[in-house]
């Protein structure tokens, strides 16, 4: 055990010197951080610390692949503002004892855009898509340890340009249900685009250091997560004009000084969740995503932005799972995803 964590530390501080990013929206292939999990989207996008049968949960930690998801099929689908859409399948299966591995596909497509030229004029409509291809597994041992890894292959077109990547997670998890105590340490994406839009312009993928934690209590419904994201770096705020103060009477009118906010800057990295399990058969979730609420915003427009709404509902094989993501202007997110357990299924009885 020793051995496997003192590798596993060696691994992280390798990537993380090699894996630096600028902010998000400058990098390629920002789909790859959709959660594609309807739970996970209700508990704020993203989040480390749900375990259970759905095999879309996989995907966002490596180390959650486990032996309830032998045989599960998940299906997800995302209405997404803009006519854009986003969907997923995914397969769960454990061998022997200890591993359990799974796989799936990504896509997320944007409609059809208008097309102009430097006057503004129409003069066509053009499509984007994005689609991935995944698999992975988890080890667990020590009977609450688990260390999972995800490999990705992912392809984007942008009308005529086209792209192609390969990228990969790694996930520590302490899942103590004991004690209702569950940690998990990831780094996402780390990897490179060996087919670049514009030949020589290689971008950087949207890398991730994450560190997550819940717990609950016996006999009580509700349980407590909370993520913290970006970890490899402290300033995560755009460069948003109306964060920027004119300074004193005797500076230019072209000097500015960025307002400083420390509340605002940690808790941009702080993402915070509660779901209520009643029965162990419906699921309601309720979390606030500070960063998300921060740059979806409208300014003098009241909205629900950061805050995610969920239901879900697991009947013996099948599981059910809605998401809602309300933001200011009419831009809210719909997600659903089902998963069906193959295993669990009724067997024909013997004539």
């Amino acid at each position: 055990m020793k051995q496997q964590v003192t590798l596993l530390t060696f691994i992280f501080s390798c990537l993380y010197g090699l894996s630096q990013a600028p902010v998000g929206g400058e990098n390629v292939s920002e789909f790859l951080n959709n959660p594609f999990s309807a739970r996970i989207q209700a508990l704020g996008g993203i989040n480390l610390t749900l375990h259970g049968e759905d095999a879309s949960l996989g995907y966002s930690n490596a180390a959650t692949w486990n032996p309830k998801m032998h045989k599960t099929v998940t299906f997800g689908t995302q209405f997404l503002p803009g006519f854009s859409n986003a969907g997923n399948v995914q397969y769960a299966h454990h061998f022997d004892k200890k591993a359990t591995f799974g796989f799936g596909m990504l896509y997320q497509t944007y409609g059809n855009i208008v097309r102009t030229d430097e006057s503004a004029n129409e003069i066509g409509k053009f499509t984007a898509n994005d689609f991935a291809w995944y698999g992975g597994g988890a080890y667990h041992f020590a009977k609450i340890l688990s260390v999972g890894a995800n490999a990705k292959l992912f392809y984007s077109q942008l009308d005529n340009f086209h792209s192609m990547g390969m990228a990969a997670d790694i996930a520590f998890s302490v899942n103590d249900t004991a004690h209702h105590i569950t940690a998990t340490l990831a780094a996402t994406n780390i990897g490179y685009q060996f087919k670049a839009y514009r030949k020589g312009n290689n971008e950087l993928l949207p890398f991730d250091l994450r560190l997550g934690f819940a717990f609950g209590f016996k006999g009580f419904p509700l349980r407590f997560h909370f993520t913290v994201h970006d970890l490899h770096r402290w300033n995560i705020r755009y460069n948003n004009p109306a964060d920027d103060d004119g300074g004193n009477l005797f500076e230019t009118q072209t000097t500015t000084v960025r307002k400083k906010n420390w509340g605002d800057e940690i808790f941009r990295h702080i993402i915070i969740g509660v779901e209520a399990n009643i029965k162990k058969v419906v699921r309601i979730q309720l979390a606030y995503n500070h960063q998300r609420r921060q740059e979806l915003k409208q300014l003098n427009v009241r909205s629900m932005t950061g805050i995610s709404l969920g239901f879900g509902l697991h009947i013996k094989y099948l599981d059910i799972q809605y998401a809602l993501n309300p933001a200011a202007l009419g831009q809210t997110t719909n997600h659903l995803t089902f998963a069906l357990n193959i295993a669990k299924l009724p067997k024909k009885k013997k004539a």
